[in-house]
């Protein structure tokens, strides 16, 4: 993931639209594991994303599952008070 981290901040805007799907995909995943340290790690990935600023917005990109899971994880209950979010 941090080469996939390296390589979206290092995309020009002009290109960045070419890897974002992808990149998206990988963080979904991540955020739908049951360990908590991949979901942290998804979770800073998806932080790194969106601090992008870009030339033009994208409106054809959903981000439906990142705001559904993302209020999943704000209302977590686990155990450990590390792995909450």
């Amino acid at each position: 993931m941090e080469a996939l981290d390296q390589l979206l901040m290092a995309c020009h805007c002009q290109s960045i639209n070419l890897f974002v799907e992808s990149f998206l995909k990988m963080v979904a995943k991540l955020l739908e594991s049951d360990k908590a340290a991949l979901q942290i790690l998804g979770t800073n990935s998806f932080i790194k994303f969106a601090n992008i600023e870009e030339d033009t917005p994208s409106y054809h990109r959903s981000y439906d599952f990142f705001v559904s899971r993302f209020s999943e994880m704000c209302h977590s209950g686990h155990d450990d008070a590390t792995d909450r979010m």
